[in-house]
């Protein structure tokens, strides 16, 4: 059975869901309102992490920590605009680059690349919420905006038309701003001031409320926004939310657990398919050997045809080469395993003589590379082809020469 805590930080009010994962829905069987203070927000987790057996908790801090802003890069694969981010938005940062962690959406794709979302969020600001799950004996599996959980879930529920719509929200002291165009996030913003927000908004736009919430709008359309429901569903995640962890969302976390069990279970199953032939020819190789010798035994007083003698030397030899062979395969086998990198994965391998070629896929394939050239057993190594980037990873062809 399957818990997740999801934590909602707000200025003077946390809110804490505990949640139970099913297949089709999620459901919540605990809740706990926290007023200001920590160490209570700490106690609060931990009894409920001694309650419960908790997966992890996912945590939803003030947009307002964030800075954000939207441009468009040419790219398209993630691994891709991840690592363009920090370089767009340095500008726009006070502090170095090093200081903040790095989240992001994809709004729109095009044929010219991605229309983003990007945010930073200071690391000093990150590890006060690492802290407090550390201290309270649970693991962060998420860390996303609240606003964006928000944003998202109008849009799910509310957006049905191609005209332009803002939600308006507030948290603590910030207004904060989501705007909609052709069904597709245009504005994400914030700001003390209500005209700074609706600078260069259009005039006709449909502006929408949380029901209670109080503005100098001018008939606003209000919308219920369930807080609750916002919270249940963010172990699947919005439409909107951004990520600023490495492994973005529970499921995935899952996955990338079942994943870890499957590439053991294929490791093993690999090394029994050299060892299982191997053990088989061991053993019938290790009979005719004693069935040699006994037959050795016994011509050897008879023989005195020193051909015949030497042909039965000759087929001795023969066996013990593949015996030789056979036990070679099996190091050039073990070696692979405990060279390729956990990541790596081989789609072909042959071997030769002294020849030995791998092929398959890595997240880096110069590190696999790397890894193989501190080998004992391999005199050297070759890529047949250069290194091609593909959805399962960087594939790679690489020779390597067996050492005698």
């Amino acid at each position: 059975m399957s818990f997740i805590a999801v934590l909602r930080i707000s200025e003077k009010r946390h809110r804490l869901l505990i949640i139970k994962s099913r297949l089709l829905k999620s459901i919540v069987v605990d809740e706990a309102v926290v007023e200001d203070g920590s160490d209570a927000l700490k106690e609060t987790l931990r009894e409920k992490g001694a309650r419960y057996p908790l997966q992890g908790v996912i945590i939803l801090f003030p947009f307002y920590h964030t800075i954000s802003d939207f441009f468009t890069l040419p790219l398209k694969r993630s691994s891709d605009i991840a690592r363009a981010v920090p370089f767009k938005m340095e500008d726009t940062l006070p502090l170095p680059l090093e200081e903040y962690l790095f989240g992001f959406r994809v709004i729109d794709r095009t044929e010219e690349g991605s229309r983003v979302i990007a945010a930073a969020l200071s690391r000093a600001k990150a590890e006060e919420y690492f802290s407090l799950a550390e201290e309270a004996g649970v693991r962060v599996i998420s860390l996303r905006p609240y606003f964006t959980e928000v944003a998202g879930y109008f849009q799910r529920k509310y957006i049905s038309s191609e005209r332009h719509s803002c939600l308006l929200y507030r948290e603590s002291e910030y207004l904060q701003i989501a705007c909609f165009k052709e069904k597709r996030l245009s504005e994400l913003k914030r700001a003390k001031a209500l005209e700074i927000l609706l600078r260069d908004l259009p005039h006709d736009a449909d502006f929408y409320i949380p029901t209670g919430m109080e503005t100098a709008l001018e008939q606003p359309r209000r919308v219920p926004i369930d807080e609750r429901e916002v919270l249940t569903k963010a172990p699947t995640g919005s439409p909107l939310s951004i990520e600023f962890l490495p492994r973005p969302l529970v499921a995935e976390a899952t996955i990338t657990k079942v994943a870890t069990v499957l590439l053991a279970l294929a490791i093993v199953i690999h090394l029994l398919s050299g060892l299982l032939p191997y053990w088989r020819f061991h053993l019938a190789l290790r009979d005719t050997e004693q069935r040699l010798s006994t037959l050795e035994q016994k011509a050897l007083p008879l023989l005195d045809d020193s051909e015949r003698f030497r042909r039965v030397s000759g087929q001795l030899k023969e066996l013990t080469a593949v015996r030789e062979r056979t036990f070679k395969g099996v190091v050039i086998l073990r070696e692979l395993t405990e060279r390729v990198p956990l990541d790596a994965w081989l789609q072909y391998l042959k071997y030769e003589g002294d020849r030995v070629e791998i092929r398959g896929y890595a997240g880096d394939a110069l590190e696999t590379l790397k890894s193989l050239q501190g080998s004992a057993i391999f005199a050297e190594m070759k890529l047949l082809s250069p290194i091609v980037t593909r959805d399962e990873g960087e594939q790679f062809n690489i020779r390597l020469k067996v050492k005698r």
